[in-house]
C-alpha cells in the first residue's frame, strides 16, 4: 500500500508539473508585449538596441549619438521596430549607420549627420544598409559635409563629399519625405528589389542625386530633385537619377519614373534622368541585359544638358507627359545650345518603345522602327522668338523667371500646352478665368544698344478686372521703383541685373515675380593689333584667342598660313541676330592671285573675293530665304589697307556691303542669323588654304544684337 502510496505520489507531482509545462507553452506562445525605449545618451542607444525585439519603439532624446548599428534584428510585418527622435522638433543626430541582416524596422525623424574627417574619401559611406528587409526611413535628414579645397584646384573652394545613404543586396525599402543635402553622392543603391523614393527633397549634391545599379520593381515619385553644388571645372559627370549596368550580372527592370521634378534652378547643369547601359554600348553584353520595363512620366525636368531622359538599350519603354526645359541660369561656360538644352533620346535598338505627349526641344532615337509609337509630342524652343512653339507663348515665364519658382513654368493659359494633355500635369494648373499671375517679358529695344524694355502686359487677370485698373511696379537693378505695364529703360553698363514685377488689382489682391536678366554690349569680337589677340566680347568679362601665336601687327591668313578660325562659342550673339555689323580692315598679300574665300560662317554666311577685286555674300537666315549679291569692284590688290564692312538689319530688310562709307552692293533679305550650330568665323576657307583669299586684317569688329538674354551668363 505504501508503495502504491508513493507511486501515487509520483504520479500526482508529474501530473502537475504537466500542467505546468502546458501552461508556461501557452504563456510563451501567446502575443509579445512590446516596450517603449526612452533612450538619453550613446551608452543607453547602444543597450537597446541589443535588447530590442519586435514591436518594440525606441524614442532618442535630442543629442548626438555616434552610432546606429544593428544585426540580426527582426521585427515583424504588423509589430515593425521603430527608432525615431523623441522630439521631432529637435531631432536626434546619428552619426554613422549599420544595419546588417534587419527586417521589418521603421526609423523616423532622425538626422543622420555626416562629419568630414580628414583622410576621409569622397565615397565615404557613413550609412549602411546591408541584407535588409522591410525597412522604412521617413521625415529624415541626411546632411552631409565639405572637403577642404583640393590644393590643385584650390579656387572650386570645399565641396560636398561622402555618400548620403548606400543600400546593397536589401528588399521592400521605403525612403520616403526625407531631405538629403550636400553629399558628393545621395543616395546608392545595388542589387535590391521592390524600393520606394517618394516625396524626398534632394539637393546641394557635387555628383548625383540617385543611383541605381541592378536594381527590380522600383518606384521613384513625388521626388524634387534640385541646385546642385557642382565643381563643374573638375570633370564630374554629374545625374539627378542614374541607373547603370557596368559590372553588373542582371539588367534593372520594372521601373516607373513619375512626377517628380528635377530642376538645376540656380546650381550647375547636370544630366536629368540618365539610363546608360554600359555594358551594351561596350559590346559585353547583349539582349539579355536590356533593361526591361521602364516607365518615365509625368515628370518637370529644367535644366541645361541635353541628357534630359536619357534611356540605353531597353525591352519595354514609356516615355510620356514629361516637360523639358532648357534653364539658361545652369549652361556651362561655352554658348553652346545643341548641349544645353535638354532632350529626350531612347537607344535606337531598344524594343517596343512609347514615346507619347511630351514638351521637349528634340526626340532622338526614332528611325521607323516597327515596335516604336511616337506620337502627340509638342517641340518647344526658346532659341528664335517668332518662330512656332516659342516659351513665351506657353509657359509664364520659363525664359524669364528665376527657375527656382515653379509656378515660372506654368503652362500659359491660351498657349499650345494648356489643357492640351501634353507635358506634365502639374504645370497645368492655371485657370484662364479665375488666374492671378504676374508674367514679364523682357526684350531689347528697338534702338539696340542698352536700350530694354520691360513688359507686364500678358499679367494674367481673374475676369472682370479691368487691366487698367491694375498697378505695375518694376524694381530693376537699382533704379527703384517705375511703374508701368510697358516699361522702357536704358542700363549705363552691361551686367546681370535682378527685376522684380508685382501686380496689385483694384481690390488690393497682390502678387509677385522676380526674374534675372543678362544686358549684353552689341560688340561681339574684336581685334587689338597692339596686344596681337582677337577678344571676345560675349561672357562677362573679355576672353582672348589664344589658339594663336602672340604677335602683335596684322594678321595674315589664307594659302600658307591657313584659316583664321574663331569658335562658335565667342561670336554666340550673332547666331539669332536680327542685325549685325562686321568691320573689316583688309589688305590682299599679292595680285589677283590672291583672291578666293574671304570669310564663313558655315550654313550662314560666306564671302568671296573675285580677282577682279568684287566680293560675292551668300547669305542665309533661319526663314529659308537666300541673299546672294555681288558688289562693285574695288581695286582690291593694290597693296592698300581698305576698310570693309557687312551690314545687315532683319527690320529694315537690307543687306549692305560698304568700302569705306560706299555702298558697293546690297539686297533684300529678312529674318534672325541662323542658330548656332558646330561652326564659328573663319577668315579664308576653313576646308581647304587651296580656295582662301591671301590677305592681313589689322581690324576686326563685328557687333550683334537680338532678343536680349536672360539668365546667369557664365
Amino acid at each position: 500500500m505504501e508503495q502504491i502510496a508513493t507511486e501515487q505520489g509520483h504520479l500526482a507531482r508529474a501530473f502537475r508539473r504537466g500542467l505546468l509545462g502546458c501552461a508556461l507553452a501557452l504563456v510563451l506562445a501567446g502575443p509579445v508585449f512590446a516596450k517603449d525605449w526612452k533612450v538619453g545618451s550613446p551608452q543607453e542607444l547602444t543597450e537597446a538596441l541589443s535588447r530590442i525585439a519586435a514591436g518594440d519603439v525606441v524614442e532618442i532624446a535630442p543629442g548626438n549619438y555616434p552610432a546606429l548599428t544593428l544585426y540580426k534584428k527582426a521585427g515583424e510585418p504588423e509589430a515593425p521596430i521603430v527608432i525615431r527622435s523623441a522630439d521631432p522638433e529637435k531631432p536626434a543626430r546619428i552619426e554613422t549607420m549599420d544595419l546588417r541582416e534587419v527586417s521589418h524596422l521603421v526609423l523616423e525623424n532622425l538626422t543622420f549627420d555626416y562629419t568630414y574627417t580628414p583622410g576621409d574619401a569622397a565615397n565615404t559611406r557613413s550609412f549602411q544598409v546591408f541584407t535588409t528587409r522591410d525597412l522604412q526611413i521617413r521625415d529624415s535628414l541626411f546632411d552631409g559635409d565639405v572637403a577642404p579645397p583640393d590644393p590643385v584646384q584650390p579656387e572650386l573652394g570645399p565641396l560636398p563629399t561622402g555618400f548620403g545613404l548606400a543600400l546593397r543586396s536589401s528588399t521592400e525599402i521605403t525612403l520616403s519625405r526625407n531631405e538629403f543635402r550636400g553629399f558628393y553622392r545621395g543616395a546608392i543603391i545595388t542589387d535590391c528589389t521592390d524600393l520606394t523614393l517618394e516625396d524626398n527633397d534632394i539637393h546641394a549634391m557635387r555628383m548625383d542625386g540617385l543611383n541605381f545599379a541592378q536594381v527590380e520593381r522600383v518606384r521613384i515619385v513625388g521626388n524634387h530633385i534640385h541646385d546642385f553644388r557642382r565643381a563643374i571645372d573638375t570633370g564630374d559627370h554629374a545625374d539627378m537619377i542614374q541607373f547603370w549596368t557596368a559590372g553588373t550580372e542582371r539588367p534593372s527592370r520594372d521601373i516607373v519614373i513619375a512626377g517628380n521634378v528635377l530642376n538645376s534652378g540656380l546650381g550647375g547643369f547636370t544630366q536629368s534622368i540618365l539610363m546608360r547601359n554600359e555594358l551594351v554600348d561596350r559590346g559585353e553584353a547583349g539582349e539579355e541585359m536590356f533593361f526591361r520595363n521602364v516607365e518615365i512620366r509625368d515628370n518637370v525636368i529644367v535644366n541645361a544638358h541635353l541628357h534630359g531622359i536619357t534611356v540605353g538599350q531597353a525591352d519595354g519603354v514609356k516615355v510620356e507627359n514629361n516637360t523639358l526645359i532648357h534653364n539658361v541660369f545652369s549652361e556651362g561656360e561655352t554658348r553652346d545650345p545643341v548641349l544645353w538644352i535638354p532632350q529626350i533620346r531612347v537607344a535606337k535598338t531598344s524594343r517596343d518603345v512609347t514615346i507619347a505627349r511630351n514638351a521637349v526641344s528634340e526626340i532622338a532615337g526614332p528611325v521607323g522602327q516597327a515596335d516604336w509609337r511616337v506620337s502627340g509630342n509638342l517641340l518647344i524652343q526658346d532659341t528664335t522668338p517668332g518662330r512656332a512653339d516659342f516659351y513665351d507663348a506657353l509657359f509664364v515665364a520659363a525664359r524669364t523667371g528665376l527657375p527656382d519658382d515653379l509656378t515660372n513654368f506654368s503652362y500659359l493659359p491660351g498657349g499650345a500646352l494648356a489643357g492640351s494633355g501634353v507635358g506634365a500635369p502639374m504645370l497645368d494648373t492655371l485657370d484662364r478665368t479665375h488666374g492671378f499671375q504676374p508674367v514679364m517679358r523682357f526684350d531689347r529695344a528697338p534702338e539696340g544698344g542698352l536700350d530694354m524694355l520691360f513688359d507686364a502686359r500678358k499679367t494674367l487677370l481673374p475676369d472682370g478686372v479691368n487691366p487698367e485698373e491694375v498697378r505695375y511696379d518694376w524694381t530693376i537693378a537699382q533704379t527703384g521703383k517705375i511703374e508701368g505695364a510697358d516699361v522702357p529703360l536704358r542700363f549705363a553698363e552691361p551686367g546681370i541685373y535682378n527685376v522684380a514685377l508685382k501686380v496689385t488689382l483694384p481690390d488690393g489682391r497682390a502678387a509677385s515675380s522676380s526674374g534675372r536678366i543678362a544686358v549684353i554690349d552689341e560688340r561681339v569680337v574684336s581685334y587689338d593689333p597692339q596686344l596681337g589677340r582677337i577678344i571676345s566680347h560675349v561672357g562677362a568679362e573679355p576672353e582672348a584667342l589664344d589658339t594663336l601665336p602672340l604677335s602683335p601687327g596684322a594678321i595674315e591668313f589664307g594659302r600658307g598660313d591657313g584659316a583664321l578660325e574663331i569658335p562658335p562659342g565667342m561670336i554666340a550673339p550673332f547666331f539669332g541676330a536680327d542685325r549685325f555689323n562686321l568691320h573689316l580692315r583688309l589688305r590682299a598679300m599679292g595680285d589677283y592671285k590672291s583672291a578666293g574665300e574671304l570669310l564663313r560662317v558655315h550654313q550662314s554666311l560666306f564671302v568671296k573675293a573675285t580677282g577682279r577685286g568684287s566680293f560675292t555674300v551668300d547669305f542665309r537666315p533661319e526663314t529659308g530665304q537666300r541673299l546672294f549679291l555681288r558688289t562693285k569692284a574695288i581695286a582690291l590688290f593694290d597693296g592698300e589697307w581698305h576698310d570693309i564692312t557687312l551690314r545687315y538689319s532683319s527690320r529694315d530688310k537690307l543687306f549692305e556691303v560698304l568700302a569705306g562709307d560706299e555702298v558697293i552692293g546690297k539686297g533684300t533679305v529678312s529674318g534672325r542669323v541662323r542658330k548656332m550650330e558646330y561652326w564659328g568665323l573663319a577668315f579664308g576657307n576653313p576646308f581647304g588654304n587651296k580656295d582662301s583669299f591671301h590677305g592681313e586684317l589689322s581690324a576686326i569688329d563685328l557687333d550683334a544684337s537680338g532678343p536680349t538674354v536672360t539668365g546667369a551668363m557664365r
